[in-house]
């Protein structure tokens, strides 16, 4: 059996947030590493002198801090779980080896002695994650055969320094970053391992980062697996590939705002809390279907469609077409908000726009959505969004479009949203969002898996899994489709909220080894001001089909 990779982890306390401490739980209960060396920090920070310091370096930042505290104590309620949490790591690393060390400190740096490096390299350790010391310089970063893993929570090419997940609020910057980085000398210089985007939510940095921080703990365990599978030539190979393109910030070096611009942000942050608390009390959201028609061509003109608006007590959302017969076929979720959850209907329409009421064809004892409906040797088949039952159900048509039977579970035990299929090259490919973390969003990466039948429970997963890890592009928006030769994938652009927008992008690589796309236009809610989202998309024939967002008053 293939030895464990040996991680050693940095440390300035054994008490570390909830997102740090699942890190290392997902390593010790993984069967690719294990961690075989604490590295403490000696350094006493419970000193008068220390604290002293502390308050002093921070005394113009007074009202900052202030706010982060009246943050924490109104939002902290929402974050479930909270990832700044302290728990203890001391159970979790009984068998691991400590090494307490003082560095060598500079102003900002810390370097390790001769002495303490060798102690460190008689270890032999694939890996260190950095969990505390400030800057490492100097051979210390050389202390790891694949060299010391560190987290940026903040994308480097959109924004650098601290504090982190909070400019990003302030600044309204729909999508914030966070990187996981082998450590170089120069600041920022490192190899990027993982890149990732998630929605920032304006009305606090509190449960912003609590989103974020969560999402990020899972990296490390994603590619010490892929360092495990593939072994050090093969995984870096991958690594030089990804980072071969320069990376530009042109931005300022960001630091904790000051006293008078932490007044400003704290009563702007004041109204937008007051605001969020007064849409959730008074109005509701409620999807509705646009649709227009152009000859062997794609709409492009949003303000131009038409709208299919339904009653007050429901949305209709996640539109998808077939087309027989000269009638179209829209198959949309149907949400009825006094059960709090959805079913699959459809409403039939003529060339000429005529349309009939939606009629139910296919419910189950939980929430169904995202009804994906293709024809495969002249047969329906339906694939609806089930994540409720930890499922990814098919269906067969019997009598279409109204009647439907169960044929199979294509996965089970998984929460996967908004699931597509495509044939090509004799594989068929499922295009997912998993949520791996029940507690975690459910629209932030893409998964890819293939099979070579359809009628499979054997999907075998991309090799670069998750192959999208951006808020802005990765749940699935619509089937996938070829236009004019070449294959476009519809995705949902959820940077600030939910059903923000749609991006379509062109598939150029597509293999088990591999996957590439590029975007190729991107679809905002700019052409009324009452529309405040789109998030899907549809096209067959002569009909393109979208959905779009308003607010309505709360029914009494």
């Amino acid at each position: 059996m293939k030895p464990k990779l040996k991680v050693g982890i940095l440390v300035d306390s054994y008490f570390v947030p909830y997102w740090e401490y699942t890190i290392l739980e997902n390593i010790q209960n993984s069967h690719y590493a294990e961690i075989s060396l604490i590295v403490y920090n000696a350094i006493d920070r419970k000193s008068l002198k220390y604290r002293l310091n502390r308050i002093w370096r921070n005394r113009k930042r007074l009202i900052f801090v202030l706010y982060k505290k009246l943050d924490d104590y109104f939002f902290k309620p929402y974050c479930n779980p909270d990832a700044f949490t302290k728990r203890d790591i001391r159970p979790l690393l009984l068998k691991s080896d400590i090494l307490n060390i003082i560095p060598v400190q500079t102003k900002f740096c810390d370097y390790f002695d001769e002495t303490t490096l060798k102690k460190i390299q008689s270890y032999s350790i694939d890996v260190f994650l950095r969990m505390g010391f400030r800057i490492i310089r100097g051979e210390a970063l050389n202390s790891a055969r694949y060299g010391i893993w560190s987290y940026q929570h903040s994308d480097s090419s959109v924004a650098r320094g601290r504090p982190a997940g909070y400019w990003e609020v302030f600044k309204n910057i729909p999508v914030t970053g966070s990187v996981l980085q082998i450590l170089a000398d120069g600041l920022d210089d490192g190899q990027i391992l993982y890149r990732s985007f998630a929605s920032t939510y304006k009305v606090s940095p509190r449960i912003s980062r609590n989103h974020y921080f969560l999402k990020s703990s899972y990296f490390v365990s994603k590619k010490l697996k892929e360092l495990y599978d593939t072994g050090g030539e093969a995984f870096f190979s991958r690594v030089k590939r990804e980072n071969i393109a320069p990376k530009f910030f042109s931005g300022k070096l960001s630091k904790s705002p000051g006293n008078l611009i932490s007044i400003y942000y704290a009563t702007r942050q004041f109204y937008r809390a007051v605001r969020y608390l007064y849409l959730i009390s008074f109005t509701r959201e409620q999807w509705f279907i646009k649709y227009s028609f152009s000859v062997d061509k794609v709409s492009t003109s949003l303000r131009k469609f038409r709208s299919l608006t339904p009653p007050r007590d429901r949305f209709w959302a996640d539109p998808h077409l077939q087309y027989r017969d000269g009638t179209y076929f829209i198959f949309i979720e149907e949400y009825i908000y006094s059960k709090g959850s959805g079913h699959i209907s459809v409403i039939e329409m003529d060339e000429r726009g005529s349309y009939s009421k939606p009629v139910q064809v296919l419910s189950r004892p939980y929430h169904l959505s995202f009804p994906f409906v293709f024809n495969h040797e002249g047969v329906y088949y339906m694939i609806p969004e089930s994540h409720h039952n930890r499922t990814i159900e098919l269906y067969r048509s019997t009598s279409f479009p109204h009647e439907w039977e169960f044929v199979m579970n294509l996965m089970e035990n998984v929460y996967a949203i908004d699931t597509t299929l495509l044939f090509y090259n004799n594989k068929w490919w499922m295009f997912t969002t998993i949520i791996e973390d029940i507690h975690f969003k459910a629209w932030d990466e893409l998964f890819i898996f293939h099979s070579e039948e359809l009628f499979s429970r054997v999907w075998w997963p991309h090799s670069a899994n998750p192959v999208v890890s951006d808020v802005s592009r990765a749940r699935q928006a619509g089937r996938i489709f070829n236009y004019d030769g070449v294959i476009y994938r519809p995705s949902q652009n959820c940077s600030g909220r939910y059903g923000f927008g749609l991006k379509l992008s062109r598939i150029e690589v597509l293999n088990e080894a591999e996957y590439r796309e590029s975007e190729v236009t991107s679809i905002e809610p700019k052409w009324d001001n009452k529309v405040k989202g789109i998030h899907s998309f549809a096209f067959e024939k002569d009909l393109t089909v979208v959905d779009s967002l308003k607010r309505i008053k709360k029914m009494p």
